[in-house]
């Protein structure tokens, strides 16, 4: 029988790895087909231990953030299983196949959506012969056709959950702002917008759903096997379609659960959110970046500052909570952004709020045009990069780093006494 062993590394700047189980991993073994030993290494630290002897590892790398970690795990694997065929897929890897392939002991790249294509690998079929793959032969890199992506997403049946222990699940910490035990779930898949920090290479910029009667299955089976009430939705925007999510709004509610989701302030209005309300939705996290309209044009993101606020505002008057994500030092940031920034959140008043700091995502369009941007990348993926670390991922041509130091002191100070979150410290 083949055996596989799939492994999600340990993530700088991820300060609770447990409250986000695997759940790409978690999908592939779920959809492979066929009877495979399989065993899943949800990774805490780069000291735990990866059994070796198996015929297939796959590594799931996320993000940057992740990629130093999954090539010294590749090394190792190498080194312990010389014939073993190493696989790597995730947003990082889609974006930067070529890279990957060429730093680290990874045989094969996994591009986009990875259930199909990796299924296709487990049974055995022959590379030349696999759409949606990058990987080495001869010395040379070759890049096949693109997988089609899912029509169906009912199709795919759910998550693994079972393959790792309890506790990798059922979450007990405030991560997911809830004292309740919680955990996370997708509804959807995908992005339908271009904004300038974002890489939206996994999904192909399409936006696709699952029935809600097939994610209400999904939330039954938790709450049974898991005890679980509390549901956390990271799609990037769960409501894109207005008549989805109010059959969504519909369903849930019989579920009676409580959670939480991403949106954007142009898909609300007050008649979702007295639906969501209803059904279960106690807080939404928005992305609103900046207080600045310039650099939210800058960012492409196709939405105004008025309209931000307004959202806060819908928020409250349906009795959820609103968290606001902000970003500091995208390019463009100087002193007027940050004041625009702090009169933005004066104005919004927002129940939460929490700044991270810009890193450029490769595949995205700072990372891919950055003179446009008048900043240069600087970077090494091998060490933290920058996700814990005083020091910025690009220089600054336009303002200087020592300029952007003393305003992120600025916006610090300004955190520091609304109370709210600062991402690069210790969570509040």
């Amino acid at each position: 029988m083949k055996s596989i062993a799939l492994i999600s590394p340990p993530a700088f700047g991820l300060k609770d790895k447990l409250a986000y189980p695997p759940l790409g991993l978690l999908y592939l073994a779920s959809n492979m087909g066929g009877e495979y030993r399989l065993k899943i290494f949800n990774m805490l630290s780069l000291e735990d231990r990866i059994e070796g002897g198996f015929d297939i590892y796959g590594i799931s790398i996320h993000s940057s953030s992740s990629y130093g970690p999954a090539k010294r795990i590749s090394g190792i694997i190498r080194q312990e299983n010389p014939s073993s065929l190493i696989v790597a897929g995730g947003a990082f890897p889609t974006s930067m196949a070529a890279y990957t392939l060429e730093n680290t002991d990874v045989d094969v790249v996994v591009i986009g959506e990875g259930e199909v294509v990796f299924s296709h690998i487990a049974g055995g079929r022959a590379l030349e012969e696999m759409n949606g793959i990058v990987y080495k032969k001869d010395g040379r890199i070759i890049v096949n056709e693109p997988e089609p992506l899912i029509a169906d997403l009912d199709s795919i049946k759910f998550p693994a959950r079972h393959l790792l222990p309890k506790e990798m699940i059922r979450h007990e910490g405030r991560v997911h702002h809830s004292d309740q035990a919680a955990t996370t779930i997708f509804g959807t898949r995908g992005c339908v917008y271009r904004c300038a920090f974002c890489d939206t290479s996994l999904w192909r910029r399409k936006w696709r759903s699952r029935s809600p009667e097939n994610i209400i299955a999904e939330i039954n089976e938790v709450k049974r096997d898991y005890g679980i009430g509390w549901f956390r939705f990271p799609d990037d925007c769960l409501d894109l379609d207005r008549k989805w999510f109010i059959d969504f709004c519909r369903s849930i509610k019989q579920c009676a659960v409580q959670w939480t989701m991403l949106s954007r302030a142009d898909r609300l209005d007050g008649e979702i959110l007295g639906l969501a309300k209803e059904a279960g939705c106690r807080e939404i996290f928005f992305g609103f970046e900046t207080g600045s309209q310039r650099l939210l044009d800058r960012m492409d993101k196709k939405i105004t500052v008025e309209q931000n606020i307004r959202a806060v505002e819908l928020c409250r008057a349906a009795g959820i909570i609103s968290c606001a994500y902000m970003l500091f030092a995208f390019p463009g940031e100087d002193a007027a952004t940050i004041e625009e920034t702090k009169r933005f959140l004066l104005a919004a008043k927002p129940d939460k709020s929490r700044i991270s700091q810009f890193i450029p995502v490769p595949g995205s369009d700072v990372w891919l045009h950055p003179e446009k941007y008048g900043v240069r990348i600087k970077f090494n993926f091998d060490e933290h990069w920058y996700f814990d670390d005083p020091d910025f991922a690009v220089a600054y041509d336009y303002i200087g780093n020592d300029t952007m130091a003393v305003l992120r002191k600025t916006i610090m100070d300004f955190y520091r006494e609304q109370g709210y979150c600062i991402e690069w410290e210790q969570p509040k």
